[in-house]
C-alpha cells in the first residue's frame, strides 16, 4: 500500500492506494505539496483511492465513509480535487477563496478570474512564459487580514492546447483536461504567500482583434470578486464586507483578451517598475 502525505494551507492530508498508477497521478498533480511520511502531526483528511485493471471504474473513498466513483481517469482527477478543495475550505473558513489564477511578479500577486471558459489558464500559461512565477493556476485564497494570496501550487489545469507555448512531455493528459507537474512550469513555483495587488477579469473573445483593459469601480470590482468567490457564505455579511475590502485594496480590471502574446504583453505593462 503506497502512501502519500500532503501538507496544504498548514494542514495534513494523507492519500494510499495499492495502485501504482494512481499512485503516479497523485505525485504529478500534487508534488509541491508533499513532505516526508515520517511526520507525525495528526491527517485532518484521509483518502483511500480504488481502481480496477482496466482503468474503467475508478473509487474515492474519503475518511473511510464518503465515496465518490468515476469511469474515466479525468472525471477521477477532477472528483479527488474538487472534494479536497471543499473540504479544506471548511477546515481554512478564515481565507476568502476565489475561483482564479494567482500570479507574482516583482512581489506582487496578480489573480486571474472570470467565468468558466473565458480563457484564464490560457492567458495563466502565457504569463508562466512570460516571467510570472506561479502560485494556483484556480484557487486563490486571500488572506483577509493580510491581504495576502496564499499559494495551491497543484498542477496547471488545460482544457486544450494553448497557443504559442508548447506543452512539456510529461504533462498529464486525459479525455478532459492536461495538467503540467510544477517541476516541469517554465517559472519558478512559489511557496509563500504574496501582497494581493491587481485582479483582472478575463473574456475572451474571437472576435476580439487587440486586447485591452477597463478598469472597474469599486461596486463593479466587488460584484465580480463576490461572484467568482467560493466560500462566501463562511464570512460575515455572507461574503459581501469580504469582497469589498478585496476590492478597496486592489487594482480590478476588465481584460478583454486577444491574443496571447500581445494579451501577455499588456498584462507585463501593469507590473513595470
Amino acid at each position: 500500500m503506497a502512501q502519500q502525505l500532503l501538507r496544504i494551507f498548514d494542514k495534513q492530508i494523507l492519500i494510499y492506494s495499492e495502485s501504482s498508477y494512481l499512485h503516479s497521478l497523485v505525485e504529478k498533480n500534487y508534488s509541491a505539496f508533499a513532505i516526508q511520511i515520517t511526520d507525525t502531526s495528526p491527517c485532518c483528511l484521509t483518502y483511500e483511492l480504488k481502481v480496477n485493471d482496466s482503468l474503467s471504474e475508478f473509487e474515492i473513498i474519503r475518511n473511510d465513509s464518503i465515496s465518490l466513483k468515476s469511469q474515466d481517469v479525468g472525471m477521477f482527477v477532477y472528483q479527488l480535487e474538487k472534494d479536497m478543495t471543499i473540504e479544506l475550505e471548511k477546515l481554512c473558513s478564515s481565507l476568502f477563496f476565489m475561483h482564479g489564477a494567482a500570479l507574482e511578479k516583482n512581489g506582487q500577486v496578480l489573480v486571474l478570474t472570470g467565468r468558466s471558459g473565458a480563457g484564464k489558464s490560457t492567458t495563466t500559461w502565457g504569463l508562466l512564459n512570460s516571467g510570472f512565477n506561479y502560485l494556483s493556476d484556480e484557487l486563490a485564497p486571500i488572506n483577509l487580514e493580510s491581504m495576502e494570496v496564499t499559494p495551491y501550487p497543484h498542477a496547471v489545469c488545460l482544457k486544450k492546447h494553448p497557443p504559442l507555448y508548447p506543452l512539456p512531455e510529461n504533462t498529464l493528459k486525459t479525455k478532459r483536461t492536461m495538467h503540467v507537474p510544477v517541476e516541469s512550469l517554465p517559472s519558478f513555483t512559489c511557496l509563500e504567500s504574496f501582497p494581493l495587488t491587481k485582479i483582472l477579469i478575463v473574456e475572451f473573445s474571437e472576435q476580439n482583434m487587440e486586447p485591452g483593459l477597463t478598469k472597474l469601480s469599486q461596486a463593479e470590482a466587488c460584484m465580480h470578486i463576490y461572484t467568482n468567490g467560493l466560500n462566501q457564505l463562511a464570512h460575515d455579511n455572507d461574503g459581501l464586507a469580504a469582497a469589498s475590502k478585496i476590492a478597496a485594496h486592489c487594482e480590478c480590471c476588465r481584460l478583454d483578451a486577444a491574443q496571447l502574446d500581445k494579451t501577455c504583453e499588456i498584462i507585463e505593462n501593469l507590473f513595470q517598475v
